[in-house]
């Protein structure tokens, strides 16, 4: 409410846009804030004004999505949702805040790439490896399907504790792939069905129970590290 009534105020000036302007380049101004000022400098046909406060929202993005995904997405969901929302309003270069968000906060990454944002990430192999290490998940974000030249994945210490049919489905062209540090159980034998894979990193995996007899006759072109 205190919002809406500061947003009247300043629309409610002759000099709103500079007010704005202001506002929006302090750094001590919330986000919840900034996003509503926008909206009033995006009213303006002046394109150096749009350019300023659209470059404004650029670095403020990656630190809005650090702030609300920082602990639970559940809790935040409407308020992350709106920061996703505005990368199409205001015609931002998805691309560059997808690195922005990328190197500071990897939880608010990864929302992006669940919202079906996958194809953006491409730009983000670096020589056909993928890292997404120290992320929190639970599971293989369904996105990787979306990426066909992942040969090295490393998925390790993040909190992974199964591998399914369906995540198997998404690592047919991965040749290396690195769990080690997750509390996997349990690993479908459809991933001996992988012929791709050569190395699979398992160290660390401490509640895993493999039949290494098995995975050696089934699949002896897999070195596993356990």
């Amino acid at each position: 409410k205190s919002v809406n009534n500061l947003i009247r105020l300043i629309e409610s000036k002759e000099n709103k846009i500079e007010l704005a302007l202001i506002l929006l380049e302090n750094k001590n101004i919330f986000y919840e804030l900034k996003l509503p000022l926008l909206s009033i400098l995006y009213t303006n046909d002046e394109a150096k004004i749009r350019k300023r406060s659209r470059r404004i929202l650029e670095n403020e993005i990656p630190n809005a999505f650090l702030k609300y995904s920082k602990k639970d997405f559940s809790n935040n969901e409407s308020r992350i949702n709106e920061i996703f929302l505005s990368l199409e309003k205001y015609n931002l270069d998805i691309n560059e805040l997808a690195k922005k968000i990328f190197k500071i906060n990897k939880r608010g990454w990864l929302y992006l790439w669940l919202k079906g944002e996958s194809e953006i990430f491409s730009t983000l192999l670096f020589q056909n490896e993928l890292n997404i290490s120290r992320a929190g998940l639970q599971m293989i974000p369904r996105g990787i399907k979306e990426l066909k030249e992942i040969f090295k994945l490393n998925l390790s210490y993040n909190r992974i504790e199964k591998l399914t049919i369906e995540d198997i489905e998404m690592l047919k062209d991965v040749t290396e792939l690195n769990l080690s540090h997750n509390p996997i159980q349990t690993i479908t034998d459809e991933i001996l069905n992988l012929k791709n894979l050569r190395i699979i990193n398992l160290k660390y995996c401490n509640n895993l129970k493999m039949d290494k007899k098995l995975w050696k006759e089934k699949a002896p072109w897999i070195t596993v590290f356990s």
